[in-house]
Order: structure tokens, then C-alpha cells, then sequence
């Protein structure tokens, strides 16, 4: 059965009753996620459970995984969270967590269309798997493991990683100068078991892949820079002596220094998956502090998107020195003050003075800079993107609303894109933006439309009026929580086809 939303509350209230607010069935089977459905109209998914009490909590929250067919949703409540789920075109619902168990927070593992949910209890301290998706109907809850209190816990297709606090120190993220120590250990599911990977961890980073996590590269508080691989469950030593790393945005590179003193540090560059390394320079702004309190004021590593240049920011944020990553070879570096970020082949820089400031990209390959604004904007200014076109947005201070600019990189030429943006936006992959304006009233947050534009036209398609959370099921369907509905429920939407 189809029901379309409506603005009238009656009607919403009759549509609601209509559709009914299936009561959980702990095993009752979910439709096979491969039983495809189209929603191509408004459609109610899914109400409250139906031993759910608010209790004045917040709405519920939405998760969605198309590659099993199934909608997650969480519902608040005075005895703690109820997780649930159903099909993505609604039907039965399920009950993940039983009411006897303490239940705080899911995680899950995925391997291509192979889903597995673990419920984490923090009061003991434990992890449980609720339920797997090759399976009908919910699994009755199984003890897996202990874990560590309140741990960063992080899915991959083999298990789950898990990052606690060990020794106590300073938010600095370097070898022997008093950081903060983590405890990094994994969860095996195939073995069901804990393993200790480190507990003297004072950075680390997650190598994904395409689709997910394979290992973690770790620094000791000693130097130690290691490689722990997820599958096999092997580590290996990188270097010796590493006072701190920095990955490229895509993690083909990393760039580590040396422990030394004087405040100078030697540069390594490091080509992550075939270990070939080069010298690349000295790091002169490394003069660490042991056991200062605050952030260490240390020179940083600034790579273009496209990780083809590397170059030495200063502690006030202005580039000395930049490489190309294929030879190690260094580049002029144009004046300027401040080196914002990497974005494309380019850097984005500020020129000038702070009475009069220019905002540009620098291209290294090429030496070209491209001034695409100038002044002091009146509002929050960010880059976009960087194509044949370089795209920013201007954020009202008020309404926290943004315009949309396009600067032609060829003749310079100014052009108003969006004359309206929220204050947040994504790039569907037609072109088109899809963006969210608040409406600033509501019990629990605040509601806000959802929104399509085509930056082509300007023109702009409200695709749902007044949503408190919403999720999305790739590009074809959003599902949300309407804060028009005098009960809470989740519906669906299809995306608007774009226009010609």
C-alpha cells in the first residue's frame, strides 16, 4: 500500500492509522533484499514500535544499507535505545536488542552484500552479535567478547577495530614529547576473540581501500612506525626513530621525520604500498615541546587533492618548500601568507595583506595563479571545487544561508550560479546540488527542507517540507522523519528526476 504525505495534520493522522505502525516481531522475517521495490511516490515506511515510549526524547535516527535491503532505525526512550529494522520499502519490523539487555550503541561489519550487527552493553562493557543479514528474522543475542570501555570502535569486513584511552598526556601527535598513549586492539569475528595490537599509540590512521578498511598504520610513543594488516593479522616495522607522519589525502604517500634535537627534523617520503622512500628535506619548524599542555606549534605537510605535490607549511601557515611526489623534486613557490588547503592539481592560498587580502589557487605543475576573489567578502567564504571553473560560496551571517559563485578560470569572468543554498550542500553526481534550508522551530532540534538544485537553472525542487533526520538510499530515495506527523514514523521520497 502507497500513502502520499500531506501538510494537514488530519490527513497525516488518518494516513498514519491507515498505514499502521507495525508492532516489532523479534523473528519475524524481513522480505529477501534482493525482493526489489521502487518507491516513486511519497510512501510511509515504518511507525513507532509499538511498546516505544518517547518519554520526551529525541526523534529517531535513520541508517540505511542498500546493499542488504534494510533500513535501521533507532528510537529513543527513557529505558534506553530501541534499534530496529525493516525492509527499505517497509513491511515487518524487527527488534535487534532485546529489552533485558543493556544495549548502548550497534556496530557492524560488512563484506560486499554480507551484513553482521553487534550491540555494544558500555555498564558491562561486552559486545554482543544481534543479528546477520544471510539469516532470516533476528538471531538470538550472543556474547562475543569483552571490550574496552567506551572504545572508538570502527567496522571492517573481518571484525572491528577498537582504539581506548591508555596513558594519560598532551593532545600532540609525536613520538617522546608526552602525548596521549591509545590502547588499539581488533576484534576478530571470525575467531570471536580480542586482539591486542599496541597499547603505546600516539597516532594511527585506517588504509581504506575502495570499500573499507585493510590496516591501520601506527606510531609508537618510542618512534615505531608500524603496518597492521586487518586480514592477516600481521604487523610490520616502517621506520625506526619516527617523530611523526602525515598520509596524502588518497594514503598513497605519507611523509614521516626523524626524532632529533635542535628543532630540525629530516624528512622522509614514503610510498605506502611498495615502502620506496626518499629523503625528501628538513623540517627546520620541528621544535617540540615535552608535555606542553597545549597543541604543539610545529611545521606541517600540505598536499594538492590530486597528491602530485607536497609541500612544508610554517606554524603561521604559509608554504616554504614544495615538492613533486614523482621526482622529489622542489618547485618555486609563489608569495603569499596563508596556504589553506589542497584541492584538485592546486593549493588554495591568500595573497596580500590582512587590510587588503586576495583569495587564490596556485597550480605547482604549472606556476599559474588564479585570483578568483578579492577583499574581505561579507560572509564566510569557502572553495569549491576547481575544474575548467573555480566554484566558492559566500555564507550569510544572519540567515546561514550561502550563495553559490563560479569564477571562469580562463577569462576571470564572475558568474552568480545559486542565488540561495543552505548552509550545507553535496553534489549529486547529475550536477545537480542537493542542500537543506532550516525552518527554526520545533520540540527536539530543528526541522528543516530537503532540496534539490539544478545550478545549471537555478532553479530549485523542495523535495520534503519539514524533516527532523533523514537518510539516503544511494540517489534514488530519501527517508525521513516528518515533524508534521503527530506520531513518529519514517517515510520515503524518490529523488526528482532531473529536468530535460
Amino acid at each position: 500500500m502507497r500513502c502520499r504525505i500531506c501538510r494537514d495534520a488530519g490527513l497525516v493522522f488518518a494516513l498514519s492509522l491507515a498505514c499502521g505502525a507495525p508492532e516489532v516481531l523479534p523473528h519475524e522475517p524481513v522480505p529477501d533484499p534482493e525482493e526489489q521495490c521502487e518507491i516513486d511516490e511519497p510512501t510511509f515506511i515504518t511507525g513507532r514500535p509499538a511498546d516505544w515510549t518517547s518519554g520526551g526524547q529525541a526523534w529517531p535516527g535513520l541508517q540505511v544499507w542498500p546493499a542488504v535491503g534494510r533500513l535501521y532505525v533507532t528510537w529513543s526512550s527513557p529505558e534506553g535505545p530501541v534499534f530496529t529494522y525493516t525492509h527499505l520499502c517497509g513491511g515487518a519490523v524487527a527488534r535487534l536488542n532485546p529489552p533485558e539487555l543493556g544495549i548502548d550503541r550497534l556496530a557492524s561489519t560488512s563484506d560486499r552484500d554480507d551484513l553482521m550487527v553487534y550491540g555494544i552493553d558500555w555498564d558491562e562493557d561486552v559486545l554482543y552479535l544481534l543479528d546477520r543479514a544471510d539469516t532470516p528474522g533476528v538471531d538470538p543475542p550472543k556474547l562475543v567478547a569483552s571490550i574496552p570501555h567506551e572504545a572508538d570502535v570502527h567496522g571492517f569486513s573481518r571484525g572491528l577495530v577498537l582504539v581506548s584511552d591508555g596513558e594519560s598526556g598532551t593532545t600532540a601527535e609525536a613520538a617522546g614529547v608526552g602525548a596521549r598513549r591509545a590502547v588499539v586492539q581488533v576484534y576478530d569475528a571470525a575467531r570471536e576473540e580480542v586482539v591486542q595490537v599496541d597499547d603505546q599509540v600516539i597516532k594511527l590512521d585506517l588504509l581504506r581501500d575502495e570499500t573499507e578498511a585493510h590496516a591501520i598504520v601506527l606510531l609508537r610513543d618510542d618512534g615505531r612506525l608500524s603496518r597492521y594488516d586487518l586480514a592477516t593479522g600481521v604487523g610490520e616495522t616502517l621506520a625506526e626513530g619516527v617523530r611523526t607522519y602525515q598520509l596524502s589525502p588518497g594514503q598513497r604517500y605519507l611523509v614521516w621525520q626523524e626524532i632529533a634535537d635542535g628543532g630540525v627534523e629530516s624528512a622522509h617520503l614514503r610510498e605506502v604500498e611498495s615502502g620506496a622512500e626518499v629523503y625528501l628535506t628538513d623540517n627546520e619548524f620541528a621544535a617540540w615541546e615535552v608535555d606542553l599542555v597545549s597543541s604543539q606549534m610545529v611545521g606541517d605537510w600540505l598536499w594538492t587533492g590530486d597528491e602530485r605535490f607536497v609541500g612544508l607549511r610554517t606554524p603561521e601557515g604559509a608554504l616554504v618548500r614544495v615538492y613533486d611526489t614523482a621526482t622529489a623534486e622542489p618547485v618555486e613557490v609563489p608569495e603569499h601568507t596563508v596556504a589553506r588547503r589542497g584541492i584538485a592539481g592546486d593549493y588554495y592560498v591568500r595573497l596580500g595583506t590582512m587590510d587588503a587580502p586576495s583569495e587564490a589557487l596556485w597550480t605547482p605543475a604549472t606556476g599559474d595563479v588564479l585570483v578568483w576573489f578579492e577583499g574581505k567578502p561579507d560572509g564566510f567564504l569557502m572553495l569549491r571545487r576547481a575544474d575548467d571553473v573555480v566554484e566558492y560560496t559566500i555564507q550569510n551571517m544572519f540567515t546561514e544561508e550561502m550563495q553559490l559563485w563560479a569564477v571562469d578560470r580562463a577569462t576571470g569572468a564572475t558568474t552568480l550560479k545559486v542565488a540561495r543554498l543552505g548552509d550545507a550542500f553535496r553534489v549529486l553526481s547529475d550536477g545537480r546540488l542537493m542542500t537543506w534550508f532550516a525552518r527554526f522551530y520545533g520540540p527536539y532540534g530543528e526541522p528543516h527542507q530537503i532540496a534539490v538544485i539544478d545550478p545549471d537553472t537555478d532553479t530549485t525542487t523542495i523535495v520534503v517540507d519539514n524533516v527532523v533526520n533523514s537518510a539516503m538510499a544511494g540517489e534514488q530515495t530519501i527517508y525521513y522523519v516528518d515533524a508534521d506527523a503527530p506520531e513518529d514514523g519514517v517515510w520515503a521520497v524518490p529523488f526528482p528526476a532531473k529536468a530535460g
